[in-house]
């Protein structure tokens, strides 16, 4: 959708989500009427489409040129296509993205029954996390709508277990491994110095034997960083980022099927840019 408006000027991107239902959520905002056919499911997942728009100020128009004279018509045009086709390609580069409501985070611990997951939100709006499970541990996806925090326990198939968390706007938490290895718990959540473009990791070993873990930065920063946990022990680790953007790996020597890793942006309510 392209939203045409003295407030929208920027060319900015909104990633919230919103459906058909959006607009017409619009218009009750903009009349006062409400439609009655709207579940609350929509109105809890969907935004209403106020978010693409900064009413705070109008940007700057553009500059234009003037238009031409109108061409002379001509015979209806039949293109010749391309012998060798190929899918278009996306623009690269990043563009000004608007705020988002959504503040998703999510933990893990292994254990002998399976793993246990915490999907977490402090965003002003409900948060979509869809389960993805790639060593039988679920025959289809699951889906789940967190307002602020939900406990969710999944099966493990043969003491192995490979599964990815998706949220909105690009978010992904990937974790590999078996319950039998290092019971080793990463969440990542925003830091106090939010001004340097920090993330912050919350890294913590609930089991036994100490372990080594390795961080990696796979996209937007180049960082690495070794960290040792005794057990119980509970660690945070600044972590650089790009205007908010993260990517980090997570692997241990003591078990080489263990993989943590987080990818996203940290939200704080202010214009940032798009992945």
């Amino acid at each position: 959708m392209t939203v045409v408006s003295p407030w929208t000027i920027g060319g900015y991107v909104s990633s919230e989500v919103f459906d058909h239902t959006s607009v017409i959520r619009f218009l009750e905002r903009w009349t006062g009427v409400r439609e009655p056919n709207i579940s609350a499911w929509r109105r809890t997942v969907c935004g209403d489409l106020t978010s693409v728009f900064d009413f705070t100020k109008a940007g700057t128009q553009p500059e234009v040129d003037h238009p031409g004279p109108v061409p002379a018509a001509i015979a209806r045009w039949h293109p010749t296509p391309p012998t060798a086709q190929a899918a278009p390609i996306q623009e690269s580069g990043t563009r000004p993205a608007r705020p988002l409501p959504y503040r998703p985070q999510v933990s893990a611990r292994a254990h002998p029954a399976g793993v246990t997951m915490a999907l977490k939100n402090t965003g002003s709006r409900s948060t979509h996390f869809t389960l993805y499970s790639y060593a039988g541990e679920y025959a289809v996806p699951q889906h789940f709508d967190v307002q602020k925090r939900l406990s969710v326990d999944v099966p493990v198939k043969n003491g192995k277990f490979d599964l990815a968390v998706s949220g909105p706007n690009g978010f992904q938490y990937e974790l590999a491994g078996t319950s039998a290895g290092p019971a080793v718990g990463v969440d990542a959540s925003i830091t106090d110095d939010r001004e340097a473009g920090d993330v912050e990791l919350a890294v913590s070993n609930t089991g036994s034997v100490a372990v080594t873990l390795t961080f990696t930065s796979l996209q937007y920063v180049s960082h690495a960083h070794t960290q040792v946990l005794r057990p119980g022990q509970r660690k945070k680790l600044s972590w650089p980022a790009l205007n908010g953007w993260y990517d980090v790996e997570i692997s241990t020597p003591e078990d080489t099927s263990f993989r943590r890793r987080l990818t996203g942006r940290v939200e704080d309510g202010r214009p940032g840019i798009t992945g």
